[in-house]
């Protein structure tokens, strides 16, 4: 009786035994599944960057990359300014009328951009380079003193008449 008894004690505690090690078995595979998976590679994941990580699974706001719209190599997904932004030689002058009457034409060098209405700004695309900005009103009227202005590779440069 005392045998059959210790058999059924031996028995139980196998049986427990052999769960309590399933769990800890499925626990440990699910607790280093978790971990393991959780481990996803940070980086910079936009290919136009200039440190692009091809072995990024997740975007870490780390792209660096041309910022600016205007260039020929600009980066959408580009997080800072990595300064290597290319517009074939060009970049940009932004003139603006300050003054509430129309300015009849904008002469940079010795070619005429038009008229500029007032509050109305105008972007022109020049080489890299110095040039001269006059502003001209009326015929014979008015106007604004010529300025040189220094062009850089994909710079915007700021010039306003008010008079």
């Amino acid at each position: 009786m005392k045998k059959e008894k210790n058999l059924r004690v031996n028995s139980k505690w196998r049986s427990l035994s052999k769960i309590t090690s399933m769990i800890l078995f499925f626990g440990v595979l699910f607790v280093s599944a978790f971990i393991f998976s959780s481990c996803t590679k940070k980086g910079c994941t936009s290919t136009c960057a200039t440190n692009y990580d091809s072995k990024a699974k997740k975007d870490d706001g780390s792209c660096r990359g041309c910022t600016n719209k205007k260039a020929n190599n600009y980066c959408a997904d580009a997080d800072y300014s990595d300064q290597s932004c290319t517009c074939g030689g060009y970049g940009f002058l932004s003139a603006q009328n300050k003054s509430n009457t129309t300015i009849q034409k904008i002469v940079i060098g010795n070619t005429n951009y038009g008229t500029l209405d007032p509050g109305e700004i105008k972007e022109v695309r020049l080489p890299n380079g110095t040039h001269t900005v006059e502003f001209q009103a009326v015929s014979g009227g008015g106007g604004c003193t010529p300025a040189e202005v220094i062009i850089t590779e994909c710079g915007t440069e700021i010039r306003s008449c008010s008079y």
